[in-house]
């Protein structure tokens, strides 16, 4: 199978498929977690192409990368996951959905990547997600949204030191 790449305009395109793929591969087996159970379990990987988003989460003091994908995604929520960028993975916050605070009904996939300092524009990222945080809602205001926010980071944290790799990383940054 050819690696999905990062075309003109930050789409993500894919190479000769010589089998039925999609730009998201969900990856799973009977030990998913779809709401709370073994931090280890894995609900599916994506791959995409980060592309430009409003600021909002640089703001808010939890700049975010938006990742292009198309095909089928894991339900809407928020997620402990991983992001790997050049080969160096990150823990992450991962918000899969629409952004109702907003008032965005288009749906998303965005990451807060715990220790992440650089630009990731235009790249090819891999997004792994793994235990659902929480489901979208909407907050009262902004300030509501950014203290959820830093709930959700910590909770990443917490998850990502419960893996092997969690650890070996250094997932407390």
């Amino acid at each position: 199978m050819s690696r999905p790449h990062c075309g003109r305009g930050g789409a993500l395109s894919l190479e000769r498929v010589p089998e039925p793929v999609y730009n998201v591969v969900i990856m799973g087996g009977p030990d998913d977690d779809f709401g709370g159970g073994s931090s280890a379990a894995t609900y599916g990987v994506m791959r995409g192409c980060v592309v430009a988003g409003r600021g909002l989460g640089r703001r808010l003091g939890f700049p975010t990368i938006n990742v292009a994908v198309t095909g089928g995604v894991p339900p809407s929520g928020v997620y402990a996951g991983a992001v790997w960028i050049d080969g160096v993975r990150f823990p992450a916050a991962v918000h899969v959905g629409e952004r109702p605070t907003l008032g965005d009904a288009t749906p998303v996939v965005e990451a807060h990547l715990v220790g992440y300092q650089g630009e990731a524009g235009g790249r090819e990222v891999t997004v792994r997600v793994g235990r659902r945080l929480r489901a979208v809602r909407r907050f009262a205001s902004l300030e509501a949204l950014r203290q959820q926010i830093e709930i959700d980071v910590q909770q990443s944290r917490d998850v990502a030191q419960e893996t092997p790799e969690g650890r070996s990383r250094g997932a407390g940054e």
